[in-house]
């Protein structure tokens, strides 16, 4: 149905474009998520996708991704940062594009 669709995406881009933005005024010890992300640093700095990941997948599927998962959506991250200034301005695009695409994966078409 598209119109359930729809309401999911606009659901999780919401939660992760406000989780992106509460994280970002917290310090790392106090963050839900985003724990080994520096919002003082552009994109090409960041060294914990994968940790990053690893919480997105924690709180969308309750589990750690496989390393298929992984590989497919980190892909987003190896896609997007080239064309993104570093400035930490950009973070937040490209982590909404890595939380939202998370929340939206469906498991029975990365894990088959």
């Amino acid at each position: 149905n598209a119109s359930m669709q729809f309401a999911l995406m606009k659901l999780t881009s919401e939660f992760c474009r406000e989780r992106i933005k509460m994280d970002s005024l917290l310090s790392a010890s106090d963050r839900w998520l985003h724990r080994k992300i520096d919002f003082t640093k552009g994109p090409k700095d960041q060294a914990e996708w994968r940790a990053t990941l690893a919480e997105y997948a924690d709180v969308f599927w309750l589990r750690e991704p496989t390393t298929e998962e992984a590989t497919l959506l980190l892909e987003i991250v190896s896609a997007i940062t080239p064309a993104l200034p570093n400035d930490p301005k950009s973070l937040v695009p490209l982590l909404s594009a890595l939380c939202t695409a998370t929340g939206l994966a469906v498991e029975s078409i990365l894990v088959r």
